[in-house]
Parts: C-alpha cells; structure tokens; sequence
C-alpha cells in the first residue's frame, strides 16, 4: 500500500500573550459569581476506544504486542474517565484562550527504535507553565494547577467519569497500525524553525478523519509490527456516553468559554481515547440539562432561585485550532505515519501534508493535496575509508579502551549528509571522528548508545546502532 500523505496531526501556533491574575478565592462564592453543573452527552462520530491497561492479554511471545479491552468501572460499565475528558476540554481551551504550556519540556528524552533521543526547542517565556497563584493562566485559574510543592490551585470545574447510556460495545479484534510516543526530536515537524533549538510550532491537536479509509490489518500484516497492539471491542459510531460537569464561582465570561469548548458547534468536534492518530475517537458533546446559581443563593434557602445555562455557540479562533478541530475535515488525502526511514527531510504543511524541508529548515510549498509524499533524489555515498578514523585530540591514547560487543555512549558531532552519514564523539574514550553510517533520522548534538563492532589498537573503528 502506498505511504500516506498527510499526517494524523499538526500544531496550533502560539499567539499573543499570556494574560495572568491571581487565583480565585476558595473560601466563599462571590456575589454575582456562577455556581452549577452540566447533564452531557458525547456522541460518537467514529469508533472509539478507551483502554484497561491493567486487564490487557498479551498476543505475542515476546509479549510486546498486548490486546486491550475497553476501560469499564467497577460495576462492568463501560466508560470514559473524567481525567480523560478534562484533558480534552482543556487543550482546546488553552488554544482558545492564550494560556501557558502546562506539559510541554524545552528539553527532554524521547525515543526512536527503543533508544534514547535527546531532544532541545525553545520555549517562549511568557508561554512557560504557571508557578504562582498570584500570576494564573485563563486554563489554571479555571482548571487548575499543580506545580512541584509550592503551587497547588484547585480548579473550579470538575468532570464526572462518561457511562455508556446508548447502544453496545461492538466485539471482535481490531489490529492497530504502529502507536508510538511523541518524537519532539524531529525538528523539522516539531519545531517552528526545522532545527534543533528552533522555537517550538505550537500546541499539537490530532485531525479528524475516517479510521474506515485504510484497509483493516490482520495479525500477519506486515504493518502490525512490534510496536502495535490490539482492541477486542470499540464503542460504535453512534454510541453514547453520559456525564456531569460541575463548576463553582465562575464568572460569565469563564462559563461561557468553557460551554463554548465544550460544545464547539455542527462544524467541529473533539478527539479522545486510544487511536486517534488512525481515526479514531472523533466525538461531539451535547448539554442535555443544566442548573446554575448565582452566589450564594442555592445555600439562603430549601428552594433557592435556580437557572438554567445559556448554551451559546462557539466562535472558532485562532483560525489554526479550527482548522484541526473541522469534522468532517476537507482535507483529501491518506492519513497515516510514514515509515520511519522517509521522515528524512519531510515536515508538514499548514494543512497537514507531508513536505519537503530544505537545509536551512524551510518548508517548501510545492505539495499538493492528493499528492504522494515527495521524494529526495539518492544522497552520494561518502567514503568512509578516506577519513580519519580515531583522532584523539591531546591524547596518545583513548581514556577508555573498547572491545567487540561494548556499548559506547556518543555525542552526534557532525551530520555529514541528513538521514545517512554522521560524524560521532565518544563520551567515554574522548575519541573523535568516528563514521557512522546508516539510514536514520539524528541531528547534531544527540546523545546515542551504539554497540562497537570493530576497533583498532583500542580505538573505536566501527559502531552499529
């Protein structure tokens, strides 16, 4: 099957500037503040999965590849945890109202092929995560926050766990293409610039679209691979789920920002649960009832004046968050991962397609929607046996003497050609200039282990990743 063209997801630019203020107080409901809760339901656009981690069977020797049954609560009830759904809401409510970047890292770990990858972006100042209850996001102050042992603000708006309440679970194994963690060390899709210690591209939402559009895998498919998994039952499109939102002290504008994340409008719609990369998880949430009160005056009397809640519509913004957000999505094309080794020297577009990047960390614009992802012309094989190999620097010797079958941690001193020939310094030994060549994906100044395969006079000669 030919290699998709758009990727499953993209990033909502940071804008603007964080506008921050004290936290609300605890200790009463103000006059005029809104105190109430929400009857929703969420509606499922595609088939979605959320996953019991702890009741998962292992389908393969090796035990790697795991078959999952969906997430139920202790009554047999199928459901969508409340964390779950918070999240959700919250990530459009940070798009959507210029908040902090409460889980993004400037630098970190990720992995690629079961190794180690350092990873470094740079994050704006005034996008770092909130650290004092007296300088609060729109998404802290409404949502919460808590940050290492000093900051603890509770949020005040809480989410019930969502029970099935229409239609059943639908059994009968269902294999995944590859799931696999975030690779924020592939600079030219995760940063703004393409580069390593370029600015970071914003907040990364998955696109809708149809899980139907590729055809499903079997368990000899040569794309169910180690790093896939299973689902034995899925909730149909269709199905319903129930749950309640409460919310305390609000003022008007806070509650209709949130009813307006919550609800967005017929032109848009939320992801949430496993596979979403595939299609998965596309759903819509409806108030079914609602009840507020102003103040204290739910508390002065056996029946105080109770409302109900304006369900107004939601005014898409910024225009990237909507565009991700569209259901059904306009975009045509297949929606998928590449496999690993084309990643070299491709990014994506602001719709989504895979792109070409050119060295200096431009994205080009001659992709089409429709297209089949571009393809670099053949690199010209370096000849390693022409460059010196084993240079030590000040050094008669290395500080270190490797053997056959050691592992060796090294630094990515120099990409000599992207995607196939590196220059590598050992950590250990101080040695320099050692070759590597292989059709992988590093950037200048990662930290790798490899495994030497050959030396000379203690000498690194030849390493193997």
């Amino acid at each position: 099957m030919a290699d998709p063209n758009l990727n499953p997801y993209n990033f909502v630019p940071l804008q603007g500037e964080v506008e921050r203020e004290e936290a609300p107080q605890w200790h009463r409901l103000e006059e005029g503040h809104l105190t109430g809760e929400l009857i929703c339901e969420l509606e499922a656009l595609t088939p979605l999965f959320t996953a019991h981690h702890q009741k998962a069977k292992p389908v393969s020797p090796e035990g790697k590849r795991k078959l999952f049954p969906f997430l139920r609560n202790s009554q047999g009830v199928p459901m969508i945890q409340g964390a779950t759904l918070r999240g959700m809401i919250r990530s459009v409510y940070e798009a959507a109202f210029t908040s902090c970047l409460p889980l993004a890292s400037a630098e970190g770990e990720s992995r690629q092929r079961g190794a180690p990858v350092d990873y470094e972006v740079v994050l704006p100042t005034d996008f770092a995560r909130c650290n004092d209850p007296e300088k609060l996001c729109p998404a802290c102050r409404l949502f919460g926050v808590i940050e290492g042992e000093e900051v603890h603000v509770q949020g005040r708006v809480s989410f019930s766990d969502a029970l099935l309440t229409k239609e059943a679970l639908q059994p009968g194994d269902i294999y995944l293409r590859e799931l696999s963690s975030p690779k924020p060390h592939h600079y030219a899709i995760y940063s703004d610039s393409a580069t390593r210690r370029g600015p970071i591209r914003g907040r990364k939402l998955f696109y809708h679209h149809d899980p139907s559009a590729r055809p499903a895998l079997d368990k000899e498919s040569a794309e169910w691979t180690t790093r896939s998994n299973a689902i034995e039952e899925v909730a149909p499109k269709g199905a319903h789920f129930t749950f309640q939102v409460r919310f305390s002290n609000l003022i008007q504008e806070e509650l209709k920002r949130l009813i307006g994340c919550l609800l967005l409008d017929s032109k848009h719609a939320h992801k949430v649960g496993m596979a979403r990369p595939q299609g998965f998880g596309s759903c819509r949430i409806h108030v079914v009832s609602s009840r507020s009160w102003q103040g204290a005056d739910r508390y002065r009397s056996w029946d105080g004046p109770e409302g109900s809640v304006a369900l107004e519509n939601w005014t898409p913004a910024p225009v990237m968050l909507e565009r991700i957000l569209r259901h059904p999505s306009d975009r045509q094309g297949t929606v998928g991962y590449l496999p690993l080794n084309a990643y070299r020297g491709m990014g994506i577009d602001q719709e989504g397609r895979f792109t070409p990047v050119s060295s200096a960390g431009a994205r080009t614009s001659e992709a089409k929607v429709g297209a089949a992802p571009p393809t670099s012309a053949p690199l010209a094989r370096l000849d390693f046996g022409s460059m010196p190999v084993g240079r030590n620097p000040g050094k008669d010797k290395p500080a270190k003497a490797f053997k056959k079958g050691d592992k060796a941690k090294v630094v990515v001193a120099k990409v000599v050609e992207p995607g196939r020939c590196y220059l590598l310094r050992c950590k250990e030994s101080g040695q320099e200039d050692i070759p590597f060549e292989k059709s992988v994906m590093w950037q200048e100044g990662e930290s790798k282990v490899v495994r030497v395969e050959s030396v000379e006079n203690g000498l690194i000669k030849k390493v193997n990743w």
